[in-house]
């Protein structure tokens, strides 16, 4: 019998990967999710954004955070009738109590934003979206009808502000 089960991992492995590794990209339906907000009094998932446009801006370390809220502050400010949420991938070490990841939250974030700011405890999202662990944002468009529409890693400029809301606001 283990030597079965071996044959049959072995087989479909190649398939998990894929499936592991796939993420969003830009064309695909987005992938199952559903987060809590910092608040805790809303949760968000693929199903409560169908018919709305929506940016997830992606942060996975403390050294993304300014980068990611210079993102947000600039993306809710210009793209009136599109959601932006910031997604906080929490990758921290078992010993270290929520609580004080939560302060160091708090601090941080502007109390009137916090109901979107979603947390992920976890590395589930960043697995099925494929973020990189690493010091910059992961910037992710939905349209309407849960499809990716952009995804883009880096710095907030000009150049590209001006892409991702000429893009957010063509879509329907």
């Amino acid at each position: 019998m283990p030597l079965r089960a071996a044959l049959i991992i072995g087989l479909l492995a190649p398939f998990v990967a894929a499936d592991a590794s796939a993420g969003a990209r830009t064309g695909e339906a987005v992938p199952w999710f559903r987060l809590t907000s910092m608040t805790g009094k809303q949760a968000v998932s693929k199903k409560t954004i169908r018919g709305k446009k929506v940016v997830l801006v992606i942060g996975r370390t403390q050294k993304s955070a300014p980068r990611c809220k210079r993102w947000i502050l600039a993306l809710v400010k210009d793209l009136p009738g599109v959601k932006v949420y910031q997604v906080i991938v929490i990758d921290k070490a078992w010993f270290i109590p929520r609580s004080l990841v939560m302060g160091k939250l708090r601090k941080f974030t502007p109390k009137h934003f916090r109901n979107d700011v979603l947390l992920e405890w976890y590395l589930a999202f960043a697995k099925q979206f494929s973020i990189e662990k690493d010091d910059y944002p992961t910037i992710i468009g939905i349209d309407r009808g849960g499809t990716v529409r952009l995804r883009h890693k880096g710095e907030l400029n000009n150049a590209r502000l001006k892409q991702v809301k000429a893009l957010m606001s063509q879509l329907k």
